[in-house]
């Protein structure tokens, strides 16, 4: 095979990945090619050496069998300085992989030589310049080739090396200078990057302090010089193209050997930036979570991001819902390791709030109370308020918990809550007024915070409610006094301070507040008084239907959200009465279209009950479907079945019957197996009562022909089946009265 043939086959080879037939071929040339001309076995020998960098086609002992071939031959020595590089970086490749130790020394000590002559004599081996290698290109090799041998401590292998480097002038004087007092290895590093450095090659430089084995050894100030001049260069991009993955893994090395290196605070600010600059989202998160890890902080703190670094990390850790960083960075902020602009504290505060960091958010915002910024800013202060309330509600839950737990005493006083002055939905008295409402020696409350614990430790209860109400009220008069006179403030603002009285419990001075809006012929936010009303009903809705008439007195028209969120509340807590009025009244303002969760809520908890379902029970399920098909609010077919089975559950064939045909009979397809079983335990319901008399024939009838020929039959089969009991019954007796008396017959 000629020599062209054979190195096109090789490239072939190489390109289809044939790795193990490559090898076999080295082997074949290696033993017995010659060629037709003298220089033909190393041209084909120096075409492999070109293939072998970038695609790695043979392991260390063919390399070394290559080399070693021409070696022996003398031509090693002719071979072009670019190939001979090529060799030494597909070695260095594998050299993680391949652990063949013994050749890979070997093929350094045959390549040192001659890449050292290239870089003395500058000659050029060939015609073809693509194969001459630079001076640049020829010394970093030789240094990436030291540190190799450094790491697998070749000492005697290495001096020499060091030694032609050092009279060649390629390595300066300077750089022998005040080197590291103990660890070969380190010494040899910090050797090379010192010349890294001398020559600008600062990314070269990070590349070996990364490869630098065991910093502990090299602990000294010269070696934290060097780590911290080359972590500047890295981070700084003034002085070549950031390289951030490089940043990433060098600041991650320097942070785990803090007890050999530290660097600069200005250099943890450099890195912040430079994440935030590139994106690198989890890699900035990462580096922080490591450098607040108990074996660093052990040894040394760096500090936090700050200024835009900072909120950029803690917006990425809301949006990505790292929970465990965004709350260390917001502790940094109330620890005073952070100096927030003025303008991003109000988004501070409010993430605080938003993800229940209660302690945190209450110092902020005192700490910043003299900042309208933070004081006068609607979004920061609602959400407050809301976290606060909602933590009061907590308190005052845990202390009837425990008051229960303790079998303490407990004494109702009389809540503030429902005192304020408001207009009756032109509902009945016993509908708007709770029976619970101002009477002391009620046993139901009209909300949570209605107890008072006088035993035990619940004083504590009782006291953080208190302190927690003081703050949420001085944080409302502080944001209301920021805006005052009110008159003039934004219709926003106003929106927000009614939403906030509500919340608090004064809907009168919502309200208040709401006027000023409609005085200037605006129309107050719907969706903030909405909100507000969901925190107002959630521990008493008959408060919330009160609300109700207020917002239609000041020309508010309640929509279905409003109607729906405290008939949902008043079916939650069974106030079923309120529930039916509601629906009623929200008809009569043209409100007819409540959503599916609302409806379903009303019904099943009307009938929730694992048992048999009472006429009263039933009679609130008639009146509330009653009124939801009146105003054209039709419940869900499921909803219809949960209806005929209770009434079927209280024996009310009659309103079982009228649920079906309301709310099932056109909405599930008529020979569903589901419907026709439902129809048969309807006609048996009232084949029973037809036998017993409380229900007529003709209506009976009626029922029976409405739900279908197989269910007449059914009802057919339980009156017939209750006639033969009947019957069987009244033979029974018959056998005893005669039993009875022919045993009297029998006694003398």
């Amino acid at each position: 095979m000629s020599r062209g043939d054979l190195e096109r086959e090789l490239t072939l080879l190489s390109d289809q990945h044939q790795t193990r037939r490559i090898r076999q071929t080295v082997r074949d040339i290696i033993q017995c090619y010659e060629g037709s001309f003298p220089f033909d076995r190393d041209a084909v020998l120096h075409h492999l050496l070109g293939l072998s960098e970038t695609r790695n086609l043979f392991d260390l002992a063919t390399l070394h069998s290559v080399l070693a071939d021409m070696q022996t031959r003398g031509t090693l020595s002719k071979t072009p300085s670019a190939l001979l590089r090529s060799a030494a970086h597909a070695t260095l490749a594998q050299a993680t992989t391949d652990p063949n130790i013994t050749h890979e020394i070997s093929i350094y000590s045959m390549i040192y030589p001659e890449l050292m002559t290239a870089l003395t004599t500058r000659s050029v081996p060939s015609r073809n310049m693509s194969l001459h290698a630079t001076p640049v290109q020829l010394q970093w090799t030789l240094f990436k080739i030291i540190a190799r041998l450094a790491q697998q401590e070749q000492f005697d292998t290495i001096m020499p090396m060091i030694d032609s480097l050092v009279h060649s002038g390629s390595i300066p004087e300077s750089a022998l200078q005040n080197l590291p007092a103990s660890g070969f290895a380190q010494i040899v590093f910090t050797i090379l990057m010192r010349c890294c450095l001398n020559w600008g090659w600062r990314s070269r430089a990070a590349y070996l302090l990364l490869r630098t084995p065991d910093w502990d050894q090299a602990k000294s100030p010269a070696f934290n010089d060097i780590v911290r001049e080359i972590a500047g260069y890295v981070l700084q991009e003034e002085e070549e193209p950031a390289n951030p993955r490089l940043a990433v893994s060098l600041m991650v090395r320097i942070v785990n050997s803090q007890n050999a290196v530290t660097i600069s605070d200005d250099n943890v600010q450099h890195f912040y930036a430079l994440m935030m600059k590139y994106g690198f989202v989890q890699e900035a998160q990462a580096f922080y979570d490591l450098t607040r890890s108990s074996s660093v902080l052990a040894a040394h703190r760096y500090p936090p991001p700050q200024g835009a670094s900072f909120i950029w990390m803690l917006k990425e850790a809301v949006s990505g819902k790292v929970n465990q960083t965004m709350r260390a960075l917001v502790r940094e902020v109330v620890e005073g390791n952070v100096d927030v602009p003025p303008l991003s504290r109000a988004y501070v505060v409010t993430q605080a709030s938003v993800h229940g960091f209660m302690t945190y958010a209450r110092t902020l915002w005192t700490r910043w109370e003299q900042d309208v910024f933070v004081t006068g800013d609607a979004g920061v202060n609602l959400r407050l308020v809301s976290l606060v309330v909602n933590r009061i509600a907590a308190v005052k839950h845990r202390a009837e918990h425990s008051a229960m737990t303790n079998a303490s005493r407990v004494k109702t006083v009389d809540p503030g809550q429902d005192a304020q002055p408001a207009t009756d939905l032109d509902l009945p008295e016993d509908v708007t007024s709770s029976p619970s409402e101002g009477r002391r020696d009620s046993p139901k409350l009209s909300h949570p915070g209605d107890t008072v614990i006088r035993q035990g430790n619940a004083f504590s209860f009782d006291d953080q409610a208190a302190d927690y109400r003081a703050f949420a009220e001085h944080v409302v008069e502080t944001f209301r006094r920021c805006h005052e006179p009110l008159e003039r403030a934004h219709h926003r603002i106003l929106n927000a301070l009614a939403r906030l009285h509500i919340m608090m419990g004064d809907p009168a001075e919502g309200f208040a507040v709401l006027k000023i809006i409609r005085d200037r012929n605006q129309t107050p936010d719907l969706r903030d008084v909405n909100v507000a009303l969901s925190a107002l009903v959630h521990h008493n809705p008959r408060a919330g239907a009160r609300m109700l008439s207020r917002m239609i007195e000041l020309g508010l028209q309640p929509d279905a959200a409003s109607f729906g969120t405290v008939i949902h509340q008043a079916a939650l807590h069974g106030d079923m009465p309120l529930v039916t009025s509601l629906v009623v009244r929200a008809r009569q303002v043209g409100v007819t279209k409540l959503d599916y969760k609302t409806i379903n809520t009303l019904i099943r908890a009307a009938i929730s009950t694992p048992h048999d379902v009472d006429q009263g029970q039933l009679e609130n399920v008639r009146e509330l479907v009653d009124s939801l098909i009146e105003a054209n609010v039709i419940p869900s077919p499921q909803i219809g079945v949960d209806c005929v089975h209770a009434a079927l559950r209280a024996d009310d064939p009659v309103t079982a019957h009228r649920f079906w045909q309301l709310l099932v009979k056109d909405k599930i397809e008529f020979t569903d197996y589901k419907q026709r079983a439902m129809r048969m335990r309807i006609a048996r319901s009232i084949g029973r009562h037809l036998h017993a008399e409380t229900l007529s024939a003709s209506e009976a009838n009626r029922m029976l022909g409405e739900l279908g020929h197989g269910a007449r039959v059914a009802a057919q089969q339980q009156q017939e089946q209750l006639q033969q009991e009947v019957q069987d019954e009244d033979e029974a007796q018959r056998a005893e009265a005669e039993a009875e008396m022919e045993a009297k017959d029998e006694r003398p």
